[in-house]
């Protein structure tokens, strides 16, 4: 799911004006131009950022708060940074896969000596 996040995420930044036509049906922006003005700075890629964790931990307060969620954790200790690093190196491979194939002519059935 990790990987799907990070995809989806990056993807979003390479089409900010598709992200910004889906938003825009759900919400009561002007149009899809004012939509993208509110997005546009925003990194929708994951990560855990101290303003993304700060988040996550005002959310399970508020959880915790009103009975969602029963017993109390550190978030710090909860996130685990190994699940969007190999989303990250997954992402990159895949980017290079890309890349580079596009440049290299097909393989060759023939064989060499």
């Amino acid at each position: 799911m990790t990987n799907e996040l990070t995809k989806s995420g990056d993807a979003t930044a390479c089409s900010p004006g598709d992200l910004s036509k889906a938003i825009k049906s759900t919400t009561f922006e002007l149009d899809v131009e004012d939509t993208y003005e509110g997005i546009k700075h925003i990194d929708m890629v994951p990560n855990l950022s101290p303003q993304n964790l700060a988040s996550v931990e005002i959310g399970k307060d508020f959880m915790r708060s009103h009975g969602y969620i029963k017993n109390d954790f550190d978030v710090h200790q909860w996130a685990a940074p190994e699940f969007l690093e190999q989303a990250a190196k997954e992402l990159i491979n895949e980017r290079w896969e890309k890349i580079t194939g596009d440049k290299l002519p097909a393989a060759s059935s023939a064989r060499l000596g």
